[in-house]
């Protein structure tokens, strides 16, 4: 068994973090995550992660947006395969609310092309979309990159984001209920 902090993976989405070092870059990031987290509405606003550099990067974010240091409860479970799953949910409706508002924002997750961050901050709102429910295979090996999306609106906006802004053709596919965008040909 390959755990995440071990795979290709899991690299990518440190390197991802790691170049992010301005607050617009963070909130793109916060942005594209928040999109395609698990659970977006002012009832609940969660995020299931194996990742917990991902985790942390989404604490501070969303702390520093909402300016409070306690708006965020993190809890770890334990699966069958060993590998710890957290939990991360942004409590207090105020606070959904606010973030949902912050990042204009509803349930519907529509990534529309005119309320979108500048060109320039779009790569991290792609980084925020692959860092909450995006893996990618070594391109060494076998090149496979998937994101797998909470809705089919969601999966057409980013399918045409992606050929409009970065001239990259992505593929669906529906698997146990779930909606997925991919990339195999390494040229994308």
């Amino acid at each position: 068994m390959i755990l995440e902090e071990f795979s290709f993976s899991y690299n990518v989405k440190k390197e991802i973090i790691d170049r992010i070092n301005t607050r617009q870059k963070a909130d793109a990031c916060l942005m594209g995550m928040l999109a395609s987290c698990n659970s977006l509405s002012d009832k609940e606003i969660s995020l299931l992660t194996e990742n917990k550099q991902v985790v942390d990067f989404f604490v501070h974010n969303v702390n520093r947006v909402l300016q409070c240091e306690d708006a965020i409860s993190v809890n770890e479970i334990e699966r069958k395969n060993g590998v710890i799953l957290y939990k991360v949910e942004v409590s207090g409706k105020e606070n959904r609310i606010f973030l949902l508002d912050y990042f204009r924002t509803d349930e519907s997750r529509r990534i529309f092309l005119d309320e979108l961050p500048k060109d320039k901050f779009l790569p991290n709102l792609v980084g925020g979309i692959f860092l909450a429910c995006g893996s990618v295979n070594n391109p060494e090996k076998k090149y496979h990159m998937e994101f797998v999306m909470p809705n089919l609106d969601l999966c057409n906006d980013f399918g045409l984001l992606m050929i409009e802004k970065f001239g990259i053709t992505a593929k669906y596919a529906e698997r146990k209920n779930a909606h997925i965008v991919y990339i195999k040909e390494s040229e994308n």
